[in-house]
């Protein structure tokens, strides 16, 4: 079949009707629409976008060198669907008619043809070995399964070519199985488009090759994100260089990443108590390594004694309770938490790798003070104070949504936080 340029006001005087350039524009626009973007850049072809930009100036961008010329099958779909379109057909049966005609054309070319158009235009759409990976995947073949229940013809095509290769599952399909598919009239580009159609790709892809995740677990993700909540699957071989708390990951619970370190998660439920006891600790560390020989923890707001008795706390604390007093006075709503005592030191220094040291100046006054000029006694606020989107809300919406994720717990809401340490500093001794 020999190949042609198309221009979309031809085509519409082709069917008695007159286009300029901005009508022609916005009749792409409708068949964009009604086909899908995904399904003009993998099926219908770049060489389409090309003759529609240069005709309509329609705006695309992708970065890649164009061809003018329109296949003879792409064409035909055009066409075919241009013609519903100023018959009045409905827009939502306009993408149903593209993909017919593109299917119908495709089976009248050979395998060589196919394979001439794809070379000329240098753009795969898609990727065979991902495809692959999906079929080869227990959740990936649900979905493919539940696909091909409302798509027969793709269904009988992948029948029949198992039974010619005496492929007994979907999970037996090679890379070379599925360009050989693609060969007997675009299948493997079909189910491609048919599964971004049905499920978000990304999403199945991460969980693809994953033992015992179920499809509807995709299904749950994407009514996450009409709440506006962005929750991604990990598959299990994908946490080997991440940091979860003792116990953890477990399937289903829905983890939350430590605002500095980007490797350590932690189980939404909890993930305020985790957050501030790692902050805690590094203060309690920034002072013993500059020095401290004498340490009292009071709770000025927020979470007190009860929150205090869930922490794990450094080594040498002792745990107080009651009301605080510093100097002969007391505070005003403070509550004893911890004292320690340490008999002597070394060269102040400041801790490794902190992560909230940068962030707190009063944090750094005091390292200053010490470092440079031999502060002696200190008062240094651990404040807890943003909530970092990870609220009650939250929560509710995403058992709302799917009560068999898991939290990890029962969660714990933020409360706006101060803790108090005070102490002295005592005098360095040889290392």
């Amino acid at each position: 079949m020999p190949c042609r340029s198309w221009r979309s006001s031809r085509i519409a005087r082709v069917y008695g009707a007159s286009l300029d350039r901005e009508q022609a524009g916005k009749l792409l626009t409708q068949l964009f629409a009604a086909a899908g973007t995904w399904f003009v850049v993998a099926q219908v072809g770049s060489k389409f976008l090309a003759a529609a930009v240069e005709t309509t100036g329609f705006g695309y961008v992708g970065g890649v060198t164009l061809d003018l010329v329109v296949s003879a099958a792409q064409a035909c779909a055009l066409g075919v669907t241009t013609k519903a379109y100023f018959r009045g057909e409905p827009s939502e049966e306009l993408g149903k008619i593209m993909r017919s005609a593109f299917k119908q054309a495709r089976k009248e070319l050979n395998p060589k043809q196919l394979a001439k158009l794809r070379e000329e235009a240098r753009i795969v759409a898609f990727d065979y070995a991902k495809l692959q990976q999906v079929l080869a995947s227990e959740v990936g073949r649900n979905v493919v399964d539940h696909i091909l229940q409302t798509n027969p013809e793709d269904a009988e095509a992948l029948t029949m070519y198992m039974s010619e290769k005496r492929l007994d599952r979907l999970a037996d399909f090679s890379v070379d199985d599925l360009k050989a598919l693609d060969d007997r009239g675009g299948i493997a580009h079909e189910l491609w488009e048919l599964l971004c159609e049905e499920v978000d790709m990304p999403a199945l892809l991460e969980v693809a090759g994953t033992s015992g995740v179920d499809v509807g677990i995709l299904a749950t993700l994407e009514r996450l994100r009409g709440h506006d909540v962005d929750v991604r699957p990990v598959a299990g071989s994908a946490t080997a260089g991440l940091q979860f708390p003792l116990g953890h990951p477990r399937p289903r619970v829905v983890y939350v990443v430590h605002p500095g370190l980007p490797a350590v998660y932690y189980p939404i439920a909890h993930f305020h108590r985790f957050a501030f006891e790692h902050k805690f600790a590094e203060a309690v560390r920034l002072v013993e390594s500059l020095g401290a020989t004498e340490i009292e923890v009071m709770s000025a707001t927020g979470w007190s004694q009860d929150f205090a008795a869930t922490l794990s706390v450094p080594l040498g604390f002792r745990p107080l309770r009651g009301e605080a007093e510093f100097g002969g006075r007391a505070e005003s709503r403070a509550y004893a938490l911890f004292k320690a005592t340490y008999k002597s030191t070394n060269k102040p220094t400041l801790p490794d790798n902190p992560v909230w040291y940068a962030h707190e100046p009063t944090w750094r006054q005091i390292a200053e003070g010490r470092l440079k000029y031999g502060l002696r006694d200190f008062s240094l606020d651990v404040r807890y104070q943003d909530n970092f989107g990870i609220n009650a809300k939250l929560a509710a919406t995403m058992q709302s949504v799917d009560p068999t994720l898991d939290l990890g717990g029962a969660f714990v809401e933020h409360q706006a936080t101060i803790w108090r340490i005070v102490g002295l500093f005592g005098d360095a001794v040889a290392a």
